[in-house]
């Protein structure tokens, strides 16, 4: 199996402070905002103290504002708990992704 690892950001009131990442991909996003980061792409490796640069699902490249603050290797308990909140986030976000777009 594959490493997760938790990547745990500086808390600067953000919505989010954790990222679970699996083969570059982010996996989960705690506390908040799963269906805005799950599937986001990371560039290179997390690094302590710097910022992640990313490509959102929806192609466009940046850096996260926040620096890492810490960087865990998960136990496969932990790995499987997280894939299940993994699969959650892609029901979700499928689903979005299907309904029609609001326009004004």
């Amino acid at each position: 199996m594959t490493e997760t690892i938790k990547v745990t950001f500086a808390d600067r009131g953000q919505d989010f402070i954790a990222w679970y990442i699996r083969n570059k991909k982010v996996i989960d996003c705690q506390p908040f905002q799963g269906s805005v980061w799950v599937g986001t792409r990371i560039i290179g490796r997390p690094i302590v103290g710097k910022r992640l640069a990313i490509i959102t699902r929806d192609g466009c490249m940046g850096q996260l504002g926040y620096p890492v603050e810490c960087i865990e290797t998960l136990s496969v308990d932990e790995t499987d708990k997280v894939e299940t909140y993994y699969q959650g986030w892609l029901e979700i976000i499928n689903r979005r992704s299907k309904q029609p777009r609001a326009t004004s």
